[in-house]
């Protein structure tokens, strides 16, 4: 039989949404296409927090159609929830299923016909769907534990395509960790919408998922997706120092370093506030990487206001940028806010925080040589194997391709290009 194929698009929450639509495929007889294997269908999992996302989506699309003539394609997630019609319209599209019923991914193959058109997009559940344990071809793996999110910035388009904060059950996630870490896996990123708000509906907590994770046999390393700054308080940071399991990586979501920038972003704190943040999770947490998301090019955004930007990343030390240039979201506030900036000017804003994002992460990485660190190795580079230490610095060192996956301690070496040159010790 032939195989389905996936491609992903966007964040780690798609990843792992992505892994479960295989997984449910796969137990049903759709085996996923190895490599140089014509699929019977394509699934593209989209993206759509900014108009490139969009583009990339569109690209894909016609590249997989071009590619596999004879395929059924199945678009799925948060463009596709957007936007349905208009991806419909696409030759190459025979169906479109959003964020939302993402078993009806089984329907779409077992009833789809190519050159047919099948619309299976659904309002976003006010339930957390449950799938099962999602497929993963890491060594680290995704656990989505949230989804949705109920903060409108005013720049994002999200929580209307995602709908509203809701909590997988501890038991559930409790359960998939496990398997997880049977299958071999070492470290389990925690992965959300909007993440830190995981048990809110529950009367649990971000942490109680974690100590609940960290207690299962085999669990090695646990990591946090992106947190929002102002729910991050001194009782969470305490009890993450304190459980040895999780990874001293905290990837709190800036946007802007100024202000007034934040205020007409709709963010709900202010940059003494994220500063006050940050200190305290390296005072009890001395080793943490930090790193963070910036949204350059915002609506308004004055030259000025942008330097503040660049001298707020620079004394909070970030050990990694990303940085977006802000894309207009038609059904956001900001689409309708006056000042809308040029490309060329988002363009060389984020060329600028780029270069300063590079120089921050070298400047980290250079603060630990000489020390030596614990790193699971995830891929392999030429003659090196490629991964990451807990405070999420990327490492290579020389080994052989059957060490892919083990945890082992190296002795930073040296730097290059924000890499740490490492020496396995054990």
């Amino acid at each position: 039989m032939a195989g389905i194929r996936y491609v992903t698009l966007g964040c780690k929450a798609n990843q792992y949404d992505t892994g479960a639509m295989e997984a449910l495929l796969t137990a049903h007889g759709y085996p996923t296409c190895g490599r140089g294997e014509v699929p019977q269908a394509v699934v593209v999992n989209s993206c759509t927090v900014t108009e490139e996302s969009d583009r990339k989506t569109r690209q894909t699309l016609r590249r997989m159609g071009k590619q596999y003539p004879d395929a059924l394609l199945v678009l799925c997630g948060c463009s596709a929830q957007r936007d349905p019609e208009s991806y419909l319209e696409m030759d190459e599209v025979d169906c479109v299923l959003g964020t939302g019923n993402r078993e009806a991914v089984l329907f779409a193959v077992e009833q789809g016909r190519k050159g047919e058109k099948l619309n299976l997009v659904e309002e976003p559940s006010h339930f957390f769907e449950e799938m099962g344990v999602a497929a993963t071809h890491r060594t680290r793996g995704y656990l989505k534990i949230q989804d949705g999110c109920d903060r409108y910035c005013s720049y994002c388009i999200i929580p209307k395509v995602r709908g509203p904060v809701r909590s997988r059950g501890m038991d559930n996630l409790v359960k998939e960790a496990g398997a997880m870490a049977e299958s071999g896996i070492r470290e389990i990123v925690l992965t959300g919408i909007r993440l830190i708000s995981f048990g809110r509906d529950r009367g649990e907590s971000l942490m109680d998922a974690v100590e609940a994770v960290a207690a299962l046999p085999g669990v090695e390393r646990i990591r946090l997706g992106s947190l929002d700054p102002d729910e991050v308080d001194g009782a969470f940071i305490r009890r993450a120092a304190a459980e040895q399991k999780l990874c001293h990586h905290f990837h709190l979501s800036l946007q802007s370093g100024c202000d007034a920038v934040l205020h007409r972003m709709n963010r709900r704190y202010t940059t003494g506030e994220f500063r006050a943040v940050a200190d305290g999770i390296r005072a009890a947490m001395p080793d943490a990487g930090i790193t963070t998301d910036v949204l350059c090019g915002f609506v308004g955004e004055t030259e000025e206001e942008h330097r503040a930007t660049c001298r707020f990343l620079r004394e909070v030390g970030f050990s990694r940028l990303h940085v977006f240039p802000y894309s207009k979201r038609a059904g956001t506030v900001a689409a309708g806010l006056p000042g809308h900036l040029s490309r060329q000017v988002k363009q060389e804003r984020a060329r600028e925080l780029i270069a300063l994002g590079e120089e921050l992460e070298s400047a980290f990485v250079q603060r630990f040589l000489g020390q030596k660190l614990r790193a699971v190795f995830e891929t392999r580079e030429g003659d090196a194997l490629v991964g990451y230490t807990g405070n999420y610095i990327r490492v290579s060192a020389p080994g052989a391709r059957g060490e892919l996956g083990r945890s082992r301690t190296v002795d930073i070496i040296g730097e290059r290009r924000g890499t740490a040159l490492c020496r396995p010790v054990d």
